[in-house]
């Protein structure tokens, strides 16, 4: 049955289907139509397949291309990176071969220093052994005259002896004369003798003159050589008045000076004096640096730099005075010129300060002559106020009325419209009074160099005896460093320097503008300066007295008052007075105090480092390098702070803002800064009791590392 039916339906194909009638389906036209349109959707799919298969193969492609582009991107990554490698490989070897010629370098350097000190130490050890050989002469030579005095004292005897037995008298006794000189004589040198029988020998060992020792007399000798006369500590401590006379000048007086008489902008101002200031703190070490390595000179090693130095700076100073006729270019006249005095005073006062360990060897001698030279400088504090201040106050700087005590609301406009009424020229006078005074301070340097370049000889052998390895400077910076009472001390001393800067800065523009005392002020500075001259015996006493954490409480402290009352009281210029004076009580201490209690905390660093030395230089130059770049800051700032409330140059008044700053930069900025420097000295751990213990220990270890003959032959002199 199943297969008859598929034959059929193979045989009639069309069985089943109905017959149209002709006219009624579709004709050939249509069906060929049709067709057309089948083979153009097959021929449409086609192309888009095709289509499909060009973007799939053009995607490929791409890809393939990106990772061909990302492969020679890493590729060249991996060279960059090598390469980098490489580079920095060979900037490894050239850092270590650098390095290691360094340290050739340095070993070497230390070598030839060990030699050279090892030459010196012979040197010394054949001038010992000479001394030596000569004070043996002596005595053997000195033992031969008294051995023939005593033989032909005793032949004389003899004599005697045998002409009274041959006369047939009994022993004749000496004399009572001989015998009282005998004794006499006996009494002078019994203790010498004494000293020559304990050494092992039984001959009696005469003395210089027939009394003392030839070690004794050689040290006396040294002793009446290194002796310095009243007058060579006078020509030494004149050469500290030159750096106190210009800083005293300059710390008072500047500020003012580019503001209302060289006309310079109030921000431009800050600049100058920050960047002179920070400049100066930066000089003492590289000076110091540079002065080490110099060679020595007929004139010595320190004093070709204080000859050299000295013209220069007096130029230098004497331009920072002038008002150049230049519309362009003043603020860098007066940068330029203040900076590099800066650095040519640092190149007088650091070897001059450097001088006191070459003009003797005594160390009684050496605080001596610091002593004339402390007084030297404090009267050149008071002298340069007194000079700067006296000439540039006999003359009136004119000044120009403020519009806003005109009622004008252009401010602007009417400061130029009152510029127009005054002659530019009116300050001719001022600025002259300043060169003036730039001129006599100018003088003095060069008296005060000469006389130090003429009274004073820098000896050489008082370097020699320098024995002590040079430190290195970073390993004494980070032992410094890490000693916790000098950090303590040093940071109350900064703030309340930092206190004391702001007052001195800014005190000539307070009393000029805030307390209307405009030909009042160079009086009023210098009644500071005589104050703390005149006070510093008193607080030298009374920290001997009373301790000098309890000086550093009292006399700092003592300020806080006055600085308060100066700024509620009304204008006063008593009132005024007094608190200058009181102020400059406090500056005597602020002054004092620090150089006393910097030994102190060298003390406490040798107990707690025994074997390290040669430290003390670090301990001062970083206290005077942060002195100094406060001082900056503190200028810097307050005129800037100026500048921003709007201050007017050559105002007659300034604005209120302008004069409440004012009184922030006297009164409570240093009143906050003094206390912050008080909360730090409780912390400061070296009391009374601590200094004393410390005093001792150092004591013992000195005793302990001096040799036997050298502490009898001091011991000796000293009873002598």
């Amino acid at each position: 049955m199943f297969s008859s039916s598929m034959a059929t339906e193979e045989l009639w194909p069309h069985r089943g289907e109905v017959r149209k009638a002709p006219g009624e389906g579709p004709g050939p036209k249509e069906e060929e139509e049709e067709k057309k349109k089948k083979e153009e959707e097959e021929e449409e799919k086609l192309e888009e397949e095709e289509k499909k298969k060009r973007e799939k193969e053009k995607k490929e492609e791409e890809e393939e291309e990106e990772e061909k582009k990302r492969e020679k991107e890493e590729k060249e990554e991996e060279k960059e990176k090598k390469e980098e490698e490489k580079k920095e490989e060979e900037e490894e070897k050239k850092k270590k071969e650098e390095e290691d010629e360094e340290e050739k370098k340095e070993e070497e350097e230390e070598k030839k220093k060990k030699e050279e000190e090892e030459k010196l130490e012979e040197e010394k050890k054949k001038k010992r052994e000479k001394e030596k050989k000569e004070e043996e002469e002596e005595e053997k030579e000195e033992e031969k005259k008294e051995k023939k005095k005593k033989e032909e004292e005793n032949e004389k005897e003899e004599e005697e002896k045998e002409e009274a037995e041959a006369g047939g008298g009994g022993p004749v006794q000496p004399s009572s004369g001989r015998v009282s000189r005998y004794k006499g004589v006996r009494r002078r040198l019994g203790p010498f003798i004494a000293h020559g029988m304990a050494g092992g020998g039984g001959a009696e060992r005469p003395g210089a003159g027939g009394l003392l020792p030839p070690a004794l007399r050689q040290h006396r000798r040294r002793e009446s050589r290194e002796r310095l006369s009243v007058c060579s500590k006078l020509c030494y401590a004149v050469g500290g008045a030159p750096y106190q006379i210009t800083g005293c000048a300059l710390g008072f007086f500047l500020q003012i000076y580019l503001l209302d008489v060289a006309q310079v902008d109030a921000f431009y101002a800050s600049i100058i004096l920050f960047a002179g200031r920070a400049w100066d703190a930066i000089t003492d070490p590289m000076v110091g640096f540079f002065i080490s390595k110099t060679s020595w000179t007929r004139f010595g090693r320190l004093m070709p730099w204080i000859m050299f130095s000295t013209p220069f700076a007096i130029i230098s100073y004497f331009l920072i005075w002038f008002v150049p006729d230049i519309s362009t270019g003043q603020v860098m006249w007066y940068l330029v010129f203040y900076c590099a005095f800066q650095t040519l005073v640092t190149c007088f006062h650091v070897p001059y300060s450097a001088l006191t360990m070459f003009i003797s060897r005594e160390q009684s001698e050496r605080d001596s002559a610091t002593a004339y030279r402390m007084t030297v400088e404090v009267l050149g504090t008071v002298l340069g106020t007194a000079i700067q201040g006296q000439i540039v106050g006999k003359v009136d700087t004119p000044c120009v009325g403020s519009p806003f005590f005109f009622g004008l609301t252009n401010s602007s406009v009417a400061m130029e419209e009152l510029n127009m009424t005054h002659d530019p020229g009116s300050l001719t006078d001022t600025r002259n009074a300043y060169m003036i005074a730039a001129g006599v301070i100018g003088g003095l340097y060069i008296l005060c160099a000469l006389i130090l370049l003429l009274g004073v000889r820098e000896r050489r052998e008082a370097s020699e005896l320098q024995s002590d390895e040079p430190v290195s400077f970073f390993q004494g910076l980070k032992l410094v460093m890490n000693h916790g009472p000098y950090i303590k001390l040093i940071a109350g001393f900064l703030f309340t320097s930092l206190a004391f800067m702001l007052l001195e800065g800014n005190f000539a523009l307070f009393c000029t503008y805030t307390l209307g005392f405009r030909n009042e002020f160079q009086n009023i500075l210098l009644a500071i300066m005589l104050s703390a001259t005149l006070t510093i015996p008193f607080w030298q006493w009374f920290l001997t007295r009373f301790g000098k954490k309890t000086a550093v409480y009292v006399g700092i402290s003592s300020a806080i008052p006055f600085l308060i009352a100066v700024v509620v009281l009304d204008s006063n210029l008593f009132v005024t007075y007094v608190v200058a004076v009181a102020a400059g009580i406090s500056v005597a201490a602020a002054f004092l105090l620090p150089w006393s209690m910097l030994p102190d905390v060298i003390d406490d660093f040798k107990l707690q480092h025994p074997s390290s030395h040669g430290h003390e230089a670090i301990f001062f130059s970083f206290y005077v390098f942060f002195t100094k770049f406060t001082a900056g800051v503190s200028l810097g700032i307050s005129t800037l702070s100026l500048d921003f409330a709007g201050y007017q140059t050559r105002g007659c008044s300034q604005p209120g803002q302008v004069n409440f700053t004012l009184k922030m930069l006297v009164s409570a900025v240093p009143v906050g800064l003094i206390l912050l420097s008080l909360l730090l000295f409780k912390l400061y751990p070296i009391d009374e009791e601590k200094r004393s213990k410390n005093k001792k220990a150092l004591q013992d270890l000195r005793e302990e590392s001096n040799s036997s003959s050298e502490s009898d032959n001091t011991e000796l002199a000293s009873i002598v």
